[in-house]
């Protein structure tokens, strides 16, 4: 169906950078047509659409047709342009001679012989806080910026560990030299310890490339490295030479009561805002990042092109929340005339309607796998669907009250509910039989959902409290009250070591999920904060207030990296994840 209501929509850009050689002066990130072949939509030609790079104009020969998503007229850049503009730059670390320096890993420029007398040459200078000084050798700023923005690759060639007893080994120091992949060109150097984490390391790498927006991952025998974990933790010897490590870009999604959604791509500044003329209620881009889904406060929906902000279509039926299916190409939303269905992400097209609730729809989510859907309703009930014909499989009974929540762990196995009972429970998925109920709030449990690796289940609920419960044993591990008694939003990160706990104050903490200590308190808000999102390496935090901005964290420090403004009304939602 044709998208009949009035929108408009804005592209915006941060300052222009200069790429590392070549090409066009001013730094543009395109935005790429979903159809895989590379084209870029020329900026400026769509029809409500203003582009801060309305003066680039590409030669004529670039064109290639249309976008295969919304129709807006694309092209591919100039020849040479592809590894400039990289989606996933890399960083090469090579080792070199061990240092015995003192503290936690300073950072250096060094020029590219890294043989000569100076680079061989070690101070035991430290800073104040015990860190070692950075050093700047020679490398002019405009330079630095050349490399800055070039494509890279990281991998390790050898590490050297001082010799001696175990402990003056625990104690050892090596150090790391972060290469330019085509050409080879040293651009830094980084001491480490076998004791520093993962985390730290791309904190400090990130830091001196003076990269924001980025995900950096390290690898290690094929297996991305946990960020908590310490090198020496993740096996990291003096014989190891498989240590790589991928950049990937960032954005950040924010919904607002103010009728609009805006999707910031972090890294190049770009940003690009959808005004739906409605008050919105949520917003979801699908995994691939080619479709963004928009719901207004009286259940409409709506589907964009993420790529060009054009609007491809509007929902013939009612939706009230949603949920895609892992490959993108599915969505299911709950509704309050009893019924959940399922559309198609591309044409917005209505493919089934799970019926057989006896009252409103609160909640409906895939299974890992996307065979299932799993609602949750006013009814008192849970029912697992299958997704190619719409049948009920299992009515998951037992509920005194409306359901407010559901969802499937992330093995598939199992179905987590919650309550206005109490109560959130656990059920086996294949069977619909009862496993576990998790019994300890004394109000209504609002929110249910599983820890990464599926142990442990977090909830919220109504008497102002969070709680982190251990599946098999059913304890309650952790019970984390809020202030003024309320808890709005809290959720773990990606490796299940952190918990966000937004509650009645405008300053959110984050807490040890071991222990409950709190590690910071982010300060900067003027009032409640709604929602959270962790990036998908942990690294940093982005939070939805209703004093009308989003920000940006960095999880390690509890510095606040950037404030996300332009909306006009509370911030409802955010979301951060790869572009």
């Amino acid at each position: 169906m044709p998208f009949a209501g009035s929108a408009a929509c804005r592209l915006f850009s941060g300052a222009p950078r200069l790429f590392g050689g070549g090409g066009f002066q001013e730094e543009v990130h395109p935005e790429v047509c979903s159809c895989g072949a590379g084209h870029e939509r020329q900026p400026a030609l769509h029809e409500g659409v203003e582009s801060a790079f309305e003066t680039w104009e590409p030669d004529s020969s670039s064109t290639c047709g249309t976008c295969c998503r919304c129709g807006a007229s694309m092209h591919r850049g100039a020849a040479g342009e592809t590894a400039e503009r990289s989606v996933q730059e890399n960083l090469v670390l090579t080792p070199v001679k061990s240092l015995p320096k003192a503290g936690y890993a300073g950072v250096a420029s060094m020029e590219e012989d890294v043989h000569s007398e100076k680079a061989s040459s070690s101070t035991n200078d430290t800073t104040a806080d015990g860190h070692s000084p950075v050093e700047l050798w020679g490398i002019e700023e405009g330079r630095l910026g050349q490399l800055r923005s070039s494509s890279l690759l990281l991998e390790v060639e050898s590490i050297e560990i001082t010799e001696g007893d175990n402990d003056q080994a625990e104690l050892a120091e090596f150090r790391l030299l972060v290469r330019h992949a085509v050409s080879g060109e040293l651009i830094t150097r980084v001491w480490v310890k076998p004791s520093d984490s993962v985390a730290r390391l791309c904190d400090e790498v990130l830091r001196f490339l003076g990269e924001f927006g980025v995900c950096l991952r390290l690898v290690f025998h094929e297996d991305v490295l946990e960020a908590r974990r310490t090198l020496a933790e993740a096996g990291v010897t003096a014989t190891d030479n498989e240590l790589g490590a991928v950049l990937m870009p960032l954005r950040c999604l924010t919904a607002s009561l103010d009728g609009t959604v805006r999707l910031r791509h972090l890294h190049s500044g770009i940003q690009l805002m959808v005004e739906l003329g409605a008050r919105v209620w949520a917003a979801s881009l699908a995994p691939g990042g080619s479709t963004l889904l928009m719901i207004s406060t009286n259940g409409e929906g709506s589907l964009w092109c993420a790529e060009t902000g054009v609007p491809l279509c509007t929902l013939r039926e009612r939706i009230m929340s949603c949920g895609f299916s892992g490959d993108g190409l599915r969505f299911v939303g709950a509704s309050d005339d009893f019924v959940a269905r399922i559309w198609c992400a591309e044409t917005g097209e209505c493919l089934r309607s799970l019926e057989g609730h006896l009252d409103d729809v609160k909640a409906a989510a895939f299974s890992p796998d996307g065979a299932l859907v799993v609602t949750a309703s006013s009814d008192g009930t849970a029912r697992i669907f299958e997704v190619e014909t719409g049948k009920c499989l299992r009515t998951l009974s037992g509920h005194t009250d409306v359901v407010l929540a559901a969802s499937f762990s992330p093995d598939g196995h199992s179905v987590l509910t919650a309550s206005m009972d109490g109560t959130a429970r656990l059920w086996r998925a294949a069977t619909g039989e009862l496993l576990h109920t998790l019994a300890g709030h004394s109000k209504a449990v609002d929110r249910a959902s599983f820890a990464p690796g599926g142990a442990k289940v977090l909830t919220t609920a109504f008497d102002g409290t969070a709680r982190l419960w251990d599946v098999q044993s059913r304890e309650s591990l952790l019970t984390l009250r809020g202030e003024d008694g309320l808890v709005k939003c809290a959720t773990l990160s990606p490796d299940g070591a952190k918990l966000l706990l937004a509650t009645g104050s405008e300053s959110p903490r984050l807490l040890s999920a071991e222990t409950g200590e709190c590690l910071l308190t982010l300060v900067g808000h003027s009032d409640w904060v709604r929602d959270a999102s962790f990036s998908p390496d942990g690294m940093l935090l982005t939070t939805a207030s209703f004093d009308g901005t989003a920000r940006i964290w960095n999880t390690l420090t509890g510095e606040c990296l950037q404030v996300l403004t332009g909306h006009s009304g509370a911030v409802v939602a955010a979301d951060i994840g790869f572009c």
